[in-house]
Parts: C-alpha cells; sequence; structure tokens
C-alpha cells in the first residue's frame, strides 16, 4: 500500500463482525468526508476465514478471506 490512494482496511470474521465492521468504514468514511479530506478508493474488511471475496451490495465494501490474498 505504498501508492498516493487512500484505503480504509478493517480486520474482522463472522457475520455479525463484518457488519459491525462494515458500520465502522462507513462512519470512518463520513467522518474524512466532513473533514474534506480525499475520500478512500476502496473499503475492505480482511476475515480470517472464508472460501471467497465479495463486495456487499448495499455499501459496497469488499469482504475478503485473508487466504485470497496470497501474492
Amino acid at each position: 500500500m505504498n501508492n498516493y490512494r487512500k484505503r480504509v482496511v478493517d480486520e474482522m470474521g463472522g457475520q455479525r463482525l463484518i457488519d459491525e465492521g462494515a458500520r465502522t468504514l462507513n462512519s470512518l468514511d463520513s467522518l474524512i468526508a466532513g473533514k474534506k479530506l480525499r475520500k478512500p478508493t476502496f473499503k475492505m474488511i480482511i476475515t480470517a476465514v472464508g472460501e471467497y471475496a465479495y463486495v456487499r451490495k448495499e455499501d459496497g465494501i469488499m469482504v475478503c478471506p485473508l487466504s485470497s490474498l496470497k501474492a
């Protein structure tokens, strides 16, 4: 993550915690917008387990299991 774009990443696991992380990321995004800073390029929640990555339809947050972040 060494380019100039901002990213907001939260590390969570389980659906309840994913929803909680999404609320946190969205409130942080609102706070950033209120300060007239550049918005993050994307928002992502990294989970400990899972079979595949997906994008939440309701808010556009990426949910990605750690195992899918292989180089």
